[in-house]
């Protein structure tokens, strides 16, 4: 688990230190797929953190993540504005990368086997 822990704190880092550089227009800018702009892609990101640390929580705890709770974080990322998406997408990830981080080994393989059944991706 310290390689795969490793990779994602790299790529968390590479992350903060990309969107710590955009400017409010860079945000805004189409990114891919088209039909996102660059904050859209970091509320994905944002959204996808909380989303997993709520998954970890829940397995660990016993208990399903109930159906309703993604689409609702979607909904509460969609309303942000640019800059706050960005922001969040920064305090989201770090917060989720702690998360694991804290797990010993077979906390993390039980609460990954436990919460992910069932959750659609956006």
């Amino acid at each position: 688990m310290n390689a795969r822990l490793g990779a994602l704190g790299a790529s968390a880092e590479r992350l903060q230190g990309l969107v710590a550089g955009l400017s409010d227009a860079d945000l805004v800018a189409q990114a891919y797929p088209a039909k996102w702009t660059v904050a859209d892609v970091l509320s994905h990101i944002g959204s996808s953190a909380v989303i997993h640390h709520r998954h970890i929580d829940d397995g660990l705890a016993g208990r399903a993540t109930p159906g309703d709770f993604a689409p609702s974080v979607w909904e509460e990322w969609n309303a942000k504005a640019p800059r706050a998406k960005a922001d969040g997408a920064l305090a989201a990830d770090r917060h989720y990368l702690e998360r694991i981080e804290s797990l010993d080994d077979a906390s993390c393989a039980w609460s990954t086997a436990a919460s992910t059944r069932g959750t659609p991706h956006r």
